[in-house]
């Protein structure tokens, strides 16, 4: 990777794609090449794991995000949105908490404006496992979350848990969280937290758990 001051070049830079500062000045933009900010929760998903993101500046050839932690060394992501759809991304630049990206394929860049999709929207998931404590008036329970969002988690077990009964649920990387059963299928159970979760503490969790890097170079 080629070193310019602060900023770290990544692929080679399309047209009207060539530094960060470009991606907010959508008014100096031409055509296809305009920049749209915005302001939309979004997930990158890669080969080793899911984080999530704020998508801030957007056109028809690429994105700009803000980071909540570096990006793993992925050289192929993918851009998926709360209603489901998803984006293939090529990394073009990263600089601190910023990252910019090119897509790998042609998008309708008003459909993705819209948030148009084929799924309704809610809230974002990140498929991610690891281990918990389940706590109740019997005593501590391991359990494991499959997928996690700021208002709850779908956790498996094998101890039998009922609608509606209250529990804690804790671990190393979580804060301690009241929650309640809202659902049950087989040993599947799924979580609503008293306490939502904050997009920053989730996107730090999954950093955590997924053993990527926390800290920005």
């Amino acid at each position: 990777m080629a070193q310019t001051g602060n900023h770290t070049s990544m692929a080679s830079m399309p047209t009207g794609f060539d530094s960060h500062q470009e991606m907010s000045a959508s008014v100096d933009q031409r055509g296809a090449e305009r920049f749209t900010p915005m302001m939309r929760t979004a997930k990158l998903v890669a080969r080793r794991g899911e984080m999530l993101c704020v998508v801030r500046d957007i056109s028809d050839t690429g994105v700009a995000v803000k980071l909540f932690h570096p990006l793993p060394d992925q050289k192929a992501l993918a851009l998926e949105m709360a209603d489901g759809t998803r984006h293939g991304l090529l990394p073009v630049w990263q600089s601190g908490e910023r990252a910019g990206f090119r897509f790998a394929g042609e998008v309708d860049l008003a459909e993705l404006i819209a948030g148009v999709g084929n799924m309704p929207r809610r809230p974002l998931r990140l498929n991610i496992r690891f281990g918990v404590e389940l706590v109740d008036c019997q005593g501590k329970h391991m359990a494991e979350i499959r997928n996690i969002s700021q208002q709850g988690a779908s956790v498996v077990t094998s101890y039998r848990l009922s609608i509606d009964q209250r529990l804690r649920v804790q671990a190393e990387t979580l804060p301690e969280l009241e929650a309640n059963v809202r659902w049950r299928h087989e040993d599947t159970y799924g979580l609503v937290f008293d306490d939502v979760l904050t997009f920053a503490q989730l996107a730090r969790l999954a950093a955590q758990v997924q053993a990527f890097p926390l800290e920005f170079r």
